[in-house]
């Protein structure tokens, strides 16, 4: 019973990549679970290769709610992923806005609620619940992959920053 416990939380994409390992103790969380209803800023509090990390390495939360964007989740990384980022300069914001509650131009790619993880997709070493972010080297300067419970998202990159006044 403990082999079939532990082969059903090794997840494969349709590319035959594994998309997380059996962890014991971690349910296997969805994003959607996690971010249809994102947290107010800071966000969740994310690991980097096991490490608690602060908001300057990684800020999941939802947009402003007096600019009525509380039901997209934005997602800030310092770049390279696992950095610490000072300034905006130095990191990349990335959007769940499956409600269009943004409008932003800004999205150099499209959200993809249900995608494909790319054969070159890896690991950040970004982790919270059982929830990652990958980076595909192919598309490191349009988006992002939000991957748990056998789910990948894709998250488009906001360049410049969507901000709200």
């Amino acid at each position: 019973m403990a082999a079939a416990i532990a082969s059903a939380a090794l997840l494969i994409d349709c590319s035959g990549q594994s998309l997380t390992g059996p962890t014991p103790g971690i349910s296997l969380v969805t994003p959607a679970e996690l971010f249809d209803h994102p947290p107010a800023w800071p966000g969740y509090h994310w690991t980097y290769n096991g490490k608690p990390v602060g908001w300057r390495v990684i800020d999941t939360s939802a947009g402003p709610s007096h600019c009525g964007w509380e039901a997209a989740a934005m997602l800030t990384l310092g770049w390279p992923p696992g950095t610490s980022s000072p300034t905006a300069v130095h990191a990349r914001q990335y959007l769940r806005d499956p409600q269009h509650v943004l409008q932003t131009p800004n999205l150099l790619g499209t959200l993809d609620l249900h995608a494909r993880l790319p054969a070159d997709a890896r690991p950040t070493g970004l982790r919270y619940q059982g929830v990652e972010v990958y980076v595909s080297a192919a598309e490191a300067d349009s988006d992002v992959y939000v991957v748990g419970g056998g789910v990948a998202e894709r998250w488009p990159r906001s360049d410049p920053t969507t901000l709200c006044s």
